[in-house]
């Protein structure tokens, strides 16, 4: 059987990267917003300008929300894998403790 080793470390630093990830997307949507709010009401209303600017903050919403749901994902995974990782190693050596006790 393949041996699978993970560092949870290493996982769980993702979460600083995701962190920076969502506020470089809320910053994309404000400047969106902003840009929006800034236009003139008959160019907004030109080629559907306010519309589609408020899809793209949409989309940006959207985006934040599954940068956030694979940080949540991330982490959840890197700490039960961490816990059972300790639980087997705690097993592991109540076992060989177990046969070193049977053969004192």
């Amino acid at each position: 059987m393949a041996n699978v080793k993970i560092n949870p470390s290493s996982v769980l630093s993702v979460s600083g990267k995701c962190d920076t990830a969502k506020q470089n997307i809320q910053n994309a949507r404000n400047k969106v917003a902003s840009t929006n709010q800034s236009l003139n009401g008959q160019i907004r209303q030109r080629a559907n300008i306010a519309t589609r600017l408020n899809k793209v903050a949409s989309n940006l919403d959207d985006i934040k929300s599954r940068v956030n749901s694979i940080q949540s994902t991330c982490n959840n995974s890197a700490k039960r894998y961490s816990n059972t990782d300790n639980d087997l190693k705690r097993k592991a050596q109540n076992i060989n403790n177990s046969k070193l006790a049977v053969f004192k």
